[in-house]
């Protein structure tokens, strides 16, 4: 990977003195949802252009010469309640 091996003792050492307290940090500043309020979605065919033309495939005719997919989720979070033990 390319890390020398000071580097990768120096990381590792860090690691296991530290790895639980980072796990609970992580822990806490993590997203937790708690409902999904809605969900959009939409999808887009461009079948041709003037510059392109048409893409046109022998077995099947007319294909689409890009798709566009478009997600929207809106989420409720859970709210983060510091300093309590899970």
């Amino acid at each position: 990977m390319g890390v020398t091996i000071e580097c990768a003792n120096a990381i590792v050492k860090v690691y296991t003195e530290s790895g639980e307290a980072i796990f609970k940090v992580q822990k806490q500043n993590s997203m937790r949802v708690s409902q999904i309020q809605s969900l959009d979605y939409s999808l887009s065919f461009l079948m041709g252009s003037s510059m392109t033309g048409v893409q046109k495939v022998p077995e099947v005719g007319v294909v689409p010469l890009d798709i566009a997919v478009k997600l929207n989720i809106d989420l409720k979070e859970f709210p983060k309640t510091y300093g309590v033990q899970e």
